[in-house]
């Protein structure tokens, strides 16, 4: 799923940087590669992102929050992210994107 998601992502003209499939993996590559914007799935192999979101949020990087589960059951570090239910639906996560993305505070690098 995350493979086609990219995929789509540079069909639609975005510089993708992913997918990874584990939090680690989701640092290291935040420390190499500068990110204007992200789509975090809660679970990542097995493990909550919970600290991805929250680097990210610290770093003031926008993302899009991905799941199996119920918006109304995602974590503090995730409930200031515009939500996404599994299975995603490409046009709405372009939306989602283009909306953190235009941001008045959002400086695309």
């Amino acid at each position: 799923m995350a493979i086609d998601m990219a995929a789509a992502l540079e069909d639609a003209g975005f510089c993708v940087v992913g997918p990874v499939g584990s939090v680690y993996e989701a640092m290291k590559l935040l420390d190499e590669q500068v990110c204007d914007c992200a789509v975090l799935d809660i679970n990542l192999a097995g493990e909550t992102s919970a600290p991805l979101a929250s680097r990210l949020l610290t770093s003031e990087i926008p993302f899009v929050t991905v799941s199996g589960n119920t918006q109304e059951s995602i974590t503090e570090e995730f409930s200031q992210s515009p939500f996404l239910s599994k299975p995603i639906v490409t046009s709405k996560l372009l939306s989602k994107l283009s909306t953190i993305l235009r941001e008045p505070d959002h400086v695309v690098s």
